[in-house]
């Protein structure tokens, strides 16, 4: 299978964008800062791009990462949610 970072290069590759992003990656590998910053200097995202991310409850988030800014952060139970949105246009 894929390798996120491999398939984030094929996306970009391919001149895809996205208007929104679901992660939900194994928590405790510390993915999503690196998702989050691949798909911004790839340019893989719309302009307003929605990314919600799932990840441990206890986990912290960075208020931003590349183009995104957190909007929104929710728990419920021992799953924490957040919620990016793109700040700038490509």
């Amino acid at each position: 299978g894929l390798d996120y970072r491999e398939a984030l290069a094929y996306y970009a590759k391919e001149k895809r964008t996205f208007g929104l992003i679901l992660l939900d990656p194994p928590y405790a590998e510390g993915f999503l800062p690196d998702v989050l910053t691949r798909v911004s200097a790839l340019s893989l995202y719309d302009r307003g791009c929605a990314v919600m991310c799932e990840h441990a409850r206890d986990t912290e988030m960075p208020e931003t990462v590349g183009a995104f800014r957190r909007e929104k952060e929710r728990t419920y139970g021992t799953v924490g949610l957040t919620l990016y949105r793109a700040e700038e246009t490509i």
